[in-house]
């Protein structure tokens, strides 16, 4: 920066620049939470390309990997979705797994049985911060952590994270308590990204129609599911990041409705500060509209 921008800039600017820590989030997920905590003004880098969504088998950019480098504090998922960054991070720089947020208890085992990179198998579902009321609990957790390392900030790190997981909660409670009395309860999953937001608002995943990263149902896989489908009265849900033409067969097979939820898994890089809440918000209505259906 040359000494005449320097001058340009105001003083406040400059010290806040100056002791800033460098964060960045590893999947987009939870840069939009991040986002919801830090102050306005203060940038969340983002590690992972927007579009790449769940990043199981993801070869990292060089660009990614300066990303890397660059962080001083990186929030990550903590269950092996984000292993390919998690790896490279050194005791200098700060992580902050937001798996710690969700008990033990509640925590659900993954439906896949995909290796990471050094061969090991994911046991539980990393997709928590898909469900509003896990994505509180990671906020709230955010709001210690992101404290705790940068205390100058602690006192609003803490405020919004207080409001935005109130928000998430009740967002959630009204999810569940609008559910509740509609007709249809068992849902058939595109993929298990969805498993938790269905768990904490009352709904029984019965089938799932891609276990693999990247493989299609088989044929009798797909047979099977449109005879669960039938006797479950299940409606299918597909996700944005994935193809939709294996739950539109299936939808079509088994006469079931068919919906869109997004897990926010990936997303557009300029987006409002409260996307992911928006998103969410969208969500409940459209799930609300699918299991009226009689």
């Amino acid at each position: 920066m040359s000494m005449r921008l320097l001058l340009l800039l105001p003083l406040s600017c400059l010290l806040w620049a100056a002791d800033s820590p460098r964060i960045a989030a590893t999947i987009y997920p939870l840069q939009q939470l991040t986002r919801l905590v830090v102050e306005p003004g203060q940038s969340v880098d983002l590690l992972i390309d927007a579009a790449t969504g769940c990043p199981h088998d993801h070869a990292l950019t060089t660009a990614e990997r300066a990303a890397v480098e660059r962080a001083t504090v990186v929030i990550m998922n903590g269950e092996g979705l984000d292993a390919v960054i998690t790896r490279l991070l050194t005791p200098a720089q700060v992580a902050i797994n937001t798996s710690a947020a969700i008990p033990e208890a509640d925590h659900l085992s993954e439906t896949t049985d995909h290796a990471d990179h050094e061969g090991h198998h994911h046991g539980a579902n990393p997709h928590f911060f898909a469900s509003p009321r896990q994505a509180a609990r990671i906020v709230r957790l955010m709001g210690i952590q992101l404290g705790r390392h940068d205390p100058s900030r602690a006192v609003g790190y803490d405020r919004r994270a207080q409001e935005v997981a109130d928000r998430l909660d009740r967002l959630a409670d009204t999810m569940q308590a609008t559910l509740a009395p509609l007709p249809r309860k068992q849902v058939i999953l595109q993929h298990d990204s969805l498993a938790y937001l269905a768990r904490d608002v009352g709904l029984t995943v019965v089938g799932v129609i891609q276990t693999e990263p990247g493989q299609d149902p088989s044929a009798a896989a797909l047979g099977a599911l449109v005879t669960t489908a039938r006797a479950h009265r299940a409606v299918i849900i597909l996700e944005p990041q994935f193809p939709s033409h294996f739950g539109t067969t299936l939808a079509r097979e088994a006469g079931s409705p068919v919906v869109t939820i997004d897990p926010v898994a990936s997303g557009p890089v300029e987006v409002p500060q409260d996307y992911y809440e928006r998103t969410m918000r969208a969500n409940a209505e459209r799930l609300v509209t699918a299991l009226r259906s009689p």
